[in-house]
């Protein structure tokens, strides 16, 4: 294999943590643009593109020791 037909068998996997509150329609675009970068700096086949999005819940979060909005109620 050379090195640029290794890189077509690779699946880049792309994680984003983030707070709760975006929008499926904001997701996707940023997604398009993330999968348009992989393939326009790294020359890889947009099909072969995973992005995984995990929306953070503020409760759930602690910066400084300190927890992040309210408790959810049961």
């Amino acid at each position: 294999f050379t090195s640029k037909n290794r890189d077509q068998k690779i699946m880049p996997i792309i994680k984003i943590d983030i707070n709760e509150g975006r929008t499926y329609e904001q997701k996707a675009a940023v997604s398009k643009d993330i999968t348009d970068s992989i393939e326009r700096h790294f020359g890889m086949d947009p099909k072969k593109v995973m992005i995984f999005w995990t929306d953070l819940e503020r409760h759930n979060q602690s910066v400084g020791g300190k927890m992040n909005g309210t408790p959810p109620k049961d």
